[in-house]
């Protein structure tokens, strides 16, 4: 299955592929599958709280929410990322493991689920 059946664009490092370039996409996307499952204000503030989507070989964590920023609208990111720095308090799990014993933002993606909790305040 290719990432048509997923997002209409593809992430190709910095540059997109729309969707009437679905046949020269087919052959650049590999099909690495993650779903990305948003906790606590982003599940609020976002259409769905789970993202199935498929994204090429290479991407990285912080190439996976700047594509959210996109799909929704939302600035994912920008709620979770301080330049290059993840937020403190946020917890970004790819596979269970928090990304902040891998590497931070520039963590590469594996297939499977991501599990995202913002920064909260409060008592």
């Amino acid at each position: 299955m290719n990432c048509c059946h997923f997002i209409t664009r593809c992430v190709v490092g910095t540059r997109t592929v729309s969707q009437h370039q679905r046949n020269w996409r087919s052959s650049v996307c590999s099909g690495m599958k993650v779903e990305v499952e948003l906790f606590a204000t982003l599940r609020l503030k976002l259409p769905k709280p789970t993202y199935q989507l498929d994204m090429p070989e290479g991407t990285t964590i912080k190439d996976l929410m700047r594509e959210l920023d996109r799909i929704t609208g939302q600035p994912v990111s920008k709620e979770l990322f301080r330049g290059d720095e993840v937020i403190p308090g946020t917890v970004i799990l790819l596979n269970g493991k928090n990304i902040l014993h891998l590497n931070g933002v520039e963590t590469p993606l594996e297939p499977g689920k991501i599990a995202v909790f913002p920064p909260v305040a409060g008592g």
